[in-house]
């Protein structure tokens, strides 16, 4: 089957996903790739089957917009697309974009059926570009084949926007632990506990910060490490007690945060909401035990790992389960959530979606 992967933002987290899921699928498919120029592909490099081609997108975030709006920018996109003559087209990221739209709809007029993954299907607290794609991206789903969740709790958020359940496919997130190798643990790993990714308002990380409070005597370390605005109360309570925490306010390799794993015990999600993260399986990938809240998909995912989940907003609660997991017990990785494993699942869509667009013409 020859399928083509999408996907309009390549930013972090979401390039990895694009990186393992086409790496997944390439042993089993004919894949192409279609993302944006400064995409790092660094599983993908080093195997010769997939075709990527990349798009530009300017230097900066008003350049990338600008672009995104031009009509003839898009057409030379699509026709890197159809010239790979797709049975398939998975639209990974980016589902709200302009040229989301544009995709859908020409898509449709070539009888390309549309896969498209949905990562956020409510928004984020405070997150005002994700409702707006929300509004726009109701176009594309209603002109896609499947729509694609990562846990059966969004198929209900999903639904209650107007997409028929009988459209929707959950297949788990996989793990990027690939991108992330293991290096030697620190000895003094054992009182260290860490809270990694770009810096949100829902990701809780005043939650962390009072929670810090609470276990003042613990001797703990807390490591926290991502780019992003703290907040400046949040900011005065970390710089105020520098024996306890440690700052990498700032985006940071896969070779650093790979560091930063080896030197801590526990890694901790206190987001006040959630739809999924690769963090959890990356964690326990490294040996970390993982404490979260429960919301999204946490609340499948981390007892998947034998990590610990706690209500959102409580750090007595929080406090709590953090001293249980610095002594508890190692975590488990699942081999099922590899994206070797998932791959065939996806394959089973794509190949779903094919038959019916090939038997409704």
């Amino acid at each position: 089957m020859r399928i083509a992967i999408v996907a309009l933002s390549s930013e972090g987290a979401m390039g990895h996903y694009l990186d393992c899921l086409a790496s997944g699928l390439a042993p089993l498919a004919e894949v192409s790739v279609h993302c944006p120029q400064h995409t790092q592909l660094s599983l993908l490099s080093r195997q010769s089957g997939p075709r990527v081609r990349l798009f530009e997108t300017g230097a900066s975030k008003a350049q990338a917009l600008a672009r995104l709006l031009s009509v003839s920018s898009f057409h030379c996109v699509l026709a890197g697309i159809l010239n790979d003559r797709p049975e398939i087209v998975h639209l990974l990221s980016g589902e709200g974009y302009p040229w989301a739209l544009l995709l859908a709809r020409n898509l449709h007029h070539h009888g390309i059926p549309l896969v498209t993954t949905v990562h956020d299907p409510r928004p984020h607290s405070r997150d005002v570009w994700g409702l707006l794609g929300s509004i726009s991206r109701r176009f594309v789903l209603e002109r896609s084949c499947c729509v694609h969740v990562h846990s059966r709790g969004q198929v209900g958020d999903l639904a209650s926007t107007g997409v028929e359940s009988s459209q929707i496919r959950v297949i788990p997130l996989g793990s990027f632990h690939e991108l992330f190798p293991r290096v030697e643990p620190s000895p003094d790993r054992a009182r260290v506990v860490l809270f990694w990714g770009r810096i949100e308002h829902y990701k809780g990380i005043d939650t962390f910060v009072r929670t810090a409070g609470l276990l003042d005597g613990h001797h703990i370390r807390f490591v926290i490490a991502g780019a992003g605005r703290i907040a400046r109360s949040v900011a005065q309570a970390i710089s105020g007690d520098q024996d306890a925490f440690e700052l990498h306010n700032r985006y940071l390799t896969n070779a650093e945060i790979g560091q930063l794993l080896a030197r801590s015990r526990v890694c901790v999600l206190p987001y006040r909401d959630a739809t999924q993260s690769a963090i959890p399986l990356i964690a326990a990938w490294h040996g970390l035990r993982v404490v979260a809240t429960s919301v999204g998909a946490f609340r499948e995912d981390i007892p998947a790992i034998g990590g610990i989940l706690v209500p959102p907003e409580n750090p007595p609660e929080l406090a709590r389960a953090i001293v249980q997991a610095l002594s508890g017990d190692p975590p488990r990785f699942p081999e099922d959530r590899t994206f070797r494993a998932l791959a065939p699942r996806f394959l089973e869509v794509y190949t779903q979606c094919a038959h019916e667009i090939s038997s409704s013409w």
